[in-house]
């Protein structure tokens, strides 16, 4: 089915709640009030089989006055993405949360609520996620109006909120410095017994709030080079969507044989990552056979990257 097919589609089970703004090959951008986003996400759910893909606040102030979400959601099976922007008032910056309906939309909207200060209402976890215990209230690093040196004061006594563990339960603390842990995470197991109950989790310590640069230090040459830095061993797969979003910006239409050449290269990268942490997993409960195991599977996978790139590390 043909995205614009797929467009009048949504417009005719939700004609009331949504507007489509643009449809081209393989998305769709439409515009949301605040109030029919639950029932939009609803229907896209359950009717066309959607898979949320992300949130995303923006400080458009500038341009439009109002704030924007985004909800990025995959229509997989017509190999689409849907694009859902709802626009908010700087007055009341709130927006209703669709975590109820889309578990994965949890941390993305908490990280919004962090980073922006759009509060989704409703949300089944209203605490801090990506942002310090000691970062100030009402301070938010990617409003437009944040400067990329600011240095906000601490909060000296901000304490950590923890859920309550059950009844007859357990605590075992894991953390926020563990000799197995990539980066400082603190974890409450709640146990019964030999049975894991419940958890809660307080990771992003190392989260500092700078991810701006100044207008000054970002030139034009660095931008592909910020992008493609994100992950230290998935660098294709971030350049590349760097790449198709450039692409789709201008209205490029790449040949067939450079995406032949992408697929290839990011499946060489899924298949060396996904053995890279199923070995650093068994090397973590000291299973350091299958570890090595697991490394040695791999490294046939680093030999070809090399062979087509120059490169192990694509």
């Amino acid at each position: 089915m043909s995205s614009q097919l797929i467009a009048e589609q949504i417009s005719r089970g939700l004609p009331e709640q949504i507007r489509i703004e643009k449809v081209r090959d393989g998305s769709i951008l439409a515009r949301v009030a605040p109030s029919d986003l639950p029932t939009t996400v609803r229907y896209i759910h359950d009717y066309l089989d959607g898979r949320f893909v992300l949130s995303a606040g923006t400080d458009k102030r500038e341009l439009s006055g109002c704030y924007e979400v985004s909800n990025v959601i995959g229509l997989d099976h017509q190999k689409d993405f849907l694009v859902l922007r709802t626009e908010l008032d700087p007055a009341d910056i709130t927006i209703p949360s669709i975590t109820d309906i889309v578990p994965g939309a949890n941390w993305a909207e908490r990280e919004v609520r962090d980073v922006i200060g759009i509060v989704p209402m409703g949300h089944p976890d209203p605490r801090r996620l990506v942002l310090p215990d000691d970062w100030p209230e009402g301070v938010y690093p990617l409003r437009r109006d944040f400067r990329y040196d600011a240095q906000p004061e601490r909060v000296s006594d901000q304490k950590v909120k923890l859920k309550s563990p059950p009844r007859e339960s357990t605590v075992l603390p894991i953390g926020p410095f563990f000799p197995t842990l990539e980066e400082p995470t603190f974890i409450n197991l709640f146990v019964h017994g030999e049975q894991i109950v419940g958890m809660d989790y307080r990771g992003f310590y190392n989260h500092r709030g700078i991810e701006k640069l100044g207008d000054s230090e970002l030139t034009y040459h660095q931008i592909p080079f910020i992008a493609e830095r994100i992950c230290g061993i998935c660098g294709f797969v971030h350049s590349s969507s760097y790449c198709q979003a450039v692409e789709a910006a201008i209205g490029i239409k790449i040949p067939d044989r450079a995406r032949y050449i992408r697929t290839i290269l990011l499946e060489l990268e899924r298949v060396h990552s996904h053995l890279l942490w199923i070995g650093l997993a068994c090397h973590f409960i000291a299973f350091d056979t299958l570890f090595m195991q697991a490394w040695r599977i791999r490294e046939p996978v680093m030999w070809l990257c090399e062979y087509i790139t120059g490169n192990r590390k694509t």
